[in-house]
């Protein structure tokens, strides 16, 4: 409930036509849900029992590469993920360094 509650208050959040990130992407442990925040994505695990304890939040670093804010949720404060192999609008892969989540919706 906290990151409805939190996105409820938010006042400024921007619609961002055609933008290119949001879908979920599936690796080997699991599926990842993208979804667009204004400018900010939010990651959060599918399968879940409870997604709202599961969440992340990415700011935009440079061209197609965030960086997560959040010290819950995946991976550590700070990562860089990237998305790549942009194709109709839509990014078809997303990474760190360790893993690689390849797009399925």
């Amino acid at each position: 409930m906290r990151l409805i509650y939190k996105l409820k208050a938010m006042k400024d959040i921007e619609y961002i036509e055609k933008e290119p990130y949001s879908g979920t992407y599936r690796c080997r442990w699991g599926d990842l849900t993208v979804v667009s925040l204004g400018k900010n994505l939010v990651d959060f695990g599918s399968g879940a029992l409870n997604p709202v304890k599961a969440w992340s939040v990415m700011e935009p670093k440079k061209k197609h590469t965030f960086a997560n804010t959040e010290k819950s949720g995946f991976g550590a404060p700070g990562e860089e993920v990237r998305f790549t192999e942009i194709k109709n609008g839509k990014a078809q892969e997303m990474s760190n360094d360790e893993m690689t989540w390849k797009r399925i919706i």
